[in-house]
């Protein structure tokens, strides 16, 4: 975590870029699902599991997430820091509160504007995600957090038998 930004700042890319696939994914489907009786008996079985796929992406979503936090804190445990690097550690989390709330309000914008113009609540289908990223800034501190713990109040692993 030695003052790696960019490592970060692409997760939370990635998080909002992946629920965006996710809202405009769900609404081609759900048009195409609109019409499936145009498609034959085996073109409605295909689409309907279809369906039962789209129900999955709210788990994947939070197993994504809760996996990219477990990896950096247990990352962050096992790597050598020395108390200098929490300058570091704070320029670093001052840059991620900038980015993160954008991202969170930019999602929080798309899904409003998705919910007017598909007139489908996509926060009704994928709570989880939606929860996640529309407090996606207090978890993140909740990380920063847990990562700050996990680098500077840990005990001095020199190796070198004895202290």
């Amino acid at each position: 975590m030695k003052s790696q930004v960019a490592e970060i700042v692409t997760i939370v890319v990635l998080l909002f870029v992946a629920s965006i696939s996710i809202m405009v994914s769900f609404s081609l489907y759900s048009k195409i699902y609109e019409k499936k009786d145009t498609f034959g008996e085996a073109g409605s079985e295909i689409i309907e599991s279809g369906a039962k796929a789209y129900n999955i992406w709210d788990a994947v979503f939070v197993l994504i997430f809760t996996g990219i936090n477990a990896g950096l804190i247990i990352s962050s445990f096992f790597i050598r820091t020395h108390p200098i690097f929490f300058i570091l550690f704070a320029l670093s989390t001052a840059v991620i509160y900038f980015v993160v709330p954008m991202f969170s309000n930019l999602y929080t914008s798309a899904v409003d504007s998705f919910n007017q113009t598909q007139g489908i609540d996509f926060a009704e289908k994928y709570p989880k995600m939606h929860w996640i990223m529309t407090n996606l800034p207090t978890l993140g501190a909740v990380t920063l957090a847990i990562l700050l713990i996990s680098l500077f109040a840990k005990p001095l692993l020199t190796g070198e038998g004895g202290i």
